[in-house]
């Protein structure tokens, strides 16, 4: 007795590559390359986040904290959406796609949103005084003002 032929199943699977291929490289065009594209773009934006704050001198700091306060006095009302205050050009030109207002006390520049965040943050003390935060990422801070002498970025 003779096995089976399964030259039918081959031709059967062979056909089924063929067809499919199309389809997958539709697939990696479409939805795994612009997926792989925006964390590149992320990056990016973390990197000019992060190059910008790193270069801020003490005299820069000051624009940024009379700037926040502005904004607190024109958009400081609870219920402010995430990114409710349009960005001015001159933010836009540095990269900045968002700014957030946290009533009472808290503005936020952000670079990058989402899955991981990059930002400036001017904060208001209780006795009126301001703290502004780089925030390189979920995990790493430097605090520029006041100056703190810690020589690196918090963890």
């Amino acid at each position: 007795m003779n096995p089976p032929v399964k030259w039918p199943l081959v031709a059967i699977l062979t056909t089924l590559a063929v067809i499919a291929s199309p389809l997958v490289i539709w697939f990696v065009a479409n939805e795994a390359l612009p997926i792989a594209s925006g964390f590149f773009q992320m990056d990016r934006q973390m990197k000019a986040g992060k190059r910008y704050m790193d270069s801020l001198s003490e005299t820069e700091i000051q624009p940024w904290i009379q700037r926040a306060e502005k904004l607190l006095a024109e958009h400081g009302h609870p219920f402010r959406p995430a990114g409710g205050v349009p960005v001015p050009d001159d933010l836009a030109t540095l990269g900045i796609l968002r700014i957030d207002v946290l009533p009472p006390n808290g503005v936020w520049f952000v670079w990058v949103s989402g899955l991981d965040h990059t930002h400036l943050a001017v904060e208001r003390t209780a006795e009126g005084n301001h703290i502004v935060t780089a925030c390189y990422d979920d995990e790493t801070t430097r605090q520029l003002w006041p100056k703190v002498d810690t020589g690196a970025p918090s963890r």
